[in-house]
This record gives structure tokens, C-alpha cells and sequence, in this order.
């Protein structure tokens, strides 16, 4: 008789893994956790991941296996809450419930322990080559469709080696391999979602290149990035968290998304902008101002904190450093909506040219804020308040409330003028004009005072 046939066993499908796909996490935070890889052994099975940490998976599940809801984040909540969903889609996704807080941590930590230093990166790749560089990456990227997260982690990679002693002269010829070089490795490495149906070479070499670089020149700067950096060259972007961030949002719509990447994509013309706070700190505040520019519901802002708690366990006082962030980004919007900003033009005005789109929500024609945040959540109708005050008192003050000398309000020399709808306030009031603004600003102060106990206290006196 015939031998019987070896049946292989199927090969088990990594739930995980194309979950975490499919919300755009990078490879390295979806195949290795807690520093142990997913990979399979020589029998085809994946091995079962082992507890992140001894005993949390038992911990947080109560009474039939079901998470316990105080245990974990607000995100691991939200995919928990999948698991009673009919689609396949969705049960996959509430896979990522166990996973999700670790993730998060992880990812924060590679991205912080990768992050270039400002100073070293001036001292290794000159502003005006970066700016060259960052220029014809967006232009490219957006001729090509390549995608945003490749352009972050291209942009990424190139700093890091860069900033990395011992530094190199930026020479013709080798600053176009090198270039070159990134992108071929970050094509390599991207995840599905990311990924370029075309032959690597011809995207590279005649595409990308126009056929001026030999192919073996580009492997061999290749290696020379690869042995610089130690092999480890792909690390969670900025983009990566604010895609995280917004999985939430329900009421952030269109415009507001294509805002905040916008904004997220001018934080690199300023290098020690980029790299001064952690990237998980700098999506949240583009995504906040965003929504503030917007002036999307109080409602939305809710799970920024929440999220932005769970990358940043050990931060002390996260709305404080979220506010300054997002007055530090409100700035160079200013700095770049009015062309006072030195240095980067090119890759500014190649930014707003493709932000334009009504596919992104025009949202490089948004005109910035008049005044940056100055509480979280946001109370619009207390900034509005405060933009009328400031606006009076330089009209009936003159230029001198522009000169305080760092005394007063404080308001008056940092904050730009408000837009044009709102410059029939800048001529001299008359008695009853001025009549009509105390009233209009006193109307103003008292809806915005009774979201807080303090306003209704001074009110009450």
C-alpha cells in the first residue's frame, strides 16, 4: 500500500501582528514585545508570546476570561469592547486589548532611546542641506505616492546617522548615496499597508535617482548606514503616535485630521523643535491644536490626556508639558503662515502646496489661532474673551501695549493680532461703542467663568 501523505499543519495566522498592521503601528513594535520576538520555530507554529509581565494577563481578566475594566488604559478599553463585535475585523482588533498598554510604553521608549540630539545634528548635517534634502523628499515622495510614514521614517533615519560621531562631510556624490540609501532601507522595512508593489531598484535607482547613481553605490552606503547605526534602523515616528491617537476620535473629522498632520510635518523644518519633546508629546499637541483651530467639541479632547498618560507613565504633570508644546508649535505656525520663519522655505511652500488639497482638508489655507492655548480642554468662549481684551487695549492703548516690558498681562507681546473678521474692534472706541464692548465682554467672561468653581466665586463677589 501506498505511504500516507505528511500533512503539514497550518501555519497559525498572527492575530496581533496584522491587527496592529492594520492600524499602522511600525513592525518593530508589533513583532517584538517586551524584548522577546514572535518568530516561528522550525515546525511552522508560532510559539505563544509569553506574559509581558509575570502574572498581568491573570491579573487583568476577571470572572470567564473578560478584562477587568480598571486594569488597563483607555485604548486597550476600546479594543477590548471589540471582542463582542460580530466581524472577524473587529475580533481582531480586540486581540490588541492584552497588548496594547505595553505597546504604547515600548514604543515610546525605543523612540525616545533613538531620538537624535539637536546639537550633534547641527554639528553633522548643516541646516541648509537638510532643508535641501527635506524639500526634495516631499516634493518626490508626493510625485512617487509614497506614502507620509515613509517620508517620517526616511527623514528619521537620515538625521539619526547624521547626529551619530564620528560626523561626515556632506559631499555631492556621497550625500546622493546616502540619500539614496535611506530610502531603499525604509522601503525594506515597511509594513504592509506601506508597501511598494514596484522592483526596489527601479523605484530607487531610476525612479528616485534618475539613473545617476550606480545600484552598487547605493548598497554600499547602505552597509555603511546599517554598521553606523547598528543595525537598528527602524523606530516608531511621530506619525506613528499620532495615528495612534486618533483611533479614538470620533468627532475629528477631515479637515481636522489633515491639520494636525500638516502641522506635524512642519515640526520638521525645525529640527530642535522635532526633537525637543518626545514624539508622543508632539503628535498629541498637533492633534490638539488641530482640534483647537477647528474648534472641534470639548468632547474630543478627552482621549488625548488618556492616551497620552499611557505612553508617558512617568510624566508628573502631562497637561502642563501638553500646553507647552503646543504653544512652542502654535509659534512656528505663526512663524510659517506669515514668512518670518529663517530658513526652510522650500520645504514650506512644498508643504502648503500639497496640504492644499481638498483631500486633506485644505488645511495649510487654515489660518493659525490668534492666541496659543492656555488651558486643556480648551474653553473657546474664554479665548475669545481674552482676544477681545487684548484687542481693546492696543486700541486704546496704541503701540506702547506691545512695549510692557514684560509687566501687565503679559498677553500683549507674545500673542500676534487677530484675523482680519475681527478688526472693526481696532479703531477708538467711542462712549457707546465702549459701552457695547464692556457688555459684549462682560457677557463673554460669564459663560466662560461658569465652567469653573473659581469663576463663579469671583463672579458671586
Amino acid at each position: 500500500p501506498a505511504a500516507p501523505r505528511c500533512r503539514r499543519r497550518p501555519r497559525r495566522r498572527d492575530v496581533a501582528g496584522e491587527a496592529m498592521s492594520s492600524i499602522g503601528l511600525p513592525a518593530a513594535a508589533r513583532t517584538t514585545l517586551n524584548g522577546t520576538e514572535s518568530s516561528e520555530d522550525q515546525s511552522g507554529d508560532v510559539p505563544p508570546l509569553p506574559p509581558l509581565v509575570p502574572g498581568a494577563q491573570e491579573a487583568s481578566r476577571g470572572v470567564g476570561g473578560a478584562p477587568v475594566a480598571g486594569s488597563m488604559s483607555g485604548l486597550a478599553s476600546y479594543f477590548a469592547s471589540c471582542r463582542d463585535a460580530g466581524s472577524n475585523n473587529s475580533r481582531e482588533t480586540a486581540a490588541l486589548a492584552d497588548v496594547a498598554d505595553e505597546v504604547l510604553r515600548d514604543m515610546h521608549e525605543s523612540s525616545e532611546g533613538a531620538k537624535p540630539c539637536p546639537t550633534q545634528l547641527a554639528a553633522g548635517f548643516p541646516a541648509r542641506d537638510r532643508a535641501e534634502i527635506i524639500s526634495w523628499l516631499v516634493e518626490t515622495f508626493e510625485a512617487v505616492g509614497l506614502t507620509d510614514s515613509l517620508f517620517f521614517s526616511t527623514v528619521y533615519l537620515l538625521d539619526r546617522y547624521y547626529a551619530t560621531t564620528p560626523h561626515e562631510e556632506m559631499k555631492n556624490g556621497d550625500g546622493r548615496k546616502k540619500l539614496l540609501a535611506a530610502v531603499l532601507i525604509v522601503l525594506k522595512v515597511a509594513s504592509r499597508e506601506n508597501e511598494v508593489k514596484m522592483c526596489l531598484r527601479e523605484v530607487v535607482c531610476k525612479t528616485l535617482g534618475g539613473n545617476k547613481v550606480s545600484w552598487r553605490g547605493i548598497l554600499a552606503a547602505e552597509l555603511a548606514i546599517f554598521a553606523k547605526l547598528g543595525f537598528s534602523v527602524e523606530m516608531p515616528t511621530a506619525r506613528d503616535f499620532l495615528k495612534v491617537q486618533t483611533i479614538r476620535i470620533l468627532d475629528c473629522d477631515r479637515q481636522s485630521r489633515g491639520l494636525a498632520e500638516y502641522l506635524l510635518q512642519l515640526t520638521i523644518v525645525d529640527a530642535r523643535l522635532h526633537y525637543r519633546h518626545p514624539h508622543s508629546l508632539l503628535a498629541a499637541s498637533a492633534l490638539t491644536l488641530a482640534l483647537f483651530a477647528t474648534r472641534a467639541p470639548q468632547e474630543a479632547y478627552r482621549t488625548i490626556i488618556e492616551d497620552l498618560v499611557s505612553m508617558l507613565p512617568d510624566c508628573s504633570n502631562p497637561t502642563h508639558r501638553l500646553l507647552s508644546c503646543c504653544q512652542d508649535l502654535h509659534r512656528l505656525w505663526l512663524q510659517c503662515a506669515s514668512g518670518e520663519r529663517g530658513g526652510g522655505e522650500g520645504y514650506i511652500r512644498a508643504l502648503g502646496a500639497k496640504f492644499a488639497s481638498a483631500a486633506l482638508g485644505s488645511a495649510s489655507r487654515i489660518e493659525p489661532p490668534a492666541m496659543p492655548l492656555l488651558a486643556f480642554p480648551p474653553h473657546a468662549a474664554l479665548h475669545e474673551a481674552l482676544a477681545v481684551v487684548r484687542v481693546s487695549l492696543l486700541a486704546t492703548s496704541g503701540p506702547a501695549a506691545h512695549d510692557d516690558g514684560g509687566g501687565g498681562c503679559g498677553v500683549a507681546g507674545d500673542v500676534p493680532e487677530l484675523p482680519s473678521s475681527r478688526s472693526r474692534l481696532a479703531a477708538a472706541p467711542s462712549p457707546r461703542s465702549r459701552q457695547a464692548w464692556v457688555t459684549d465682554l462682560h457677557t463673554k467672561l460669564r459663560k466662560a467663568s461658569r465652567a469653573s468653581r473659581r469663576g463663579q466665586k469671583i463672579l458671586a463677589t
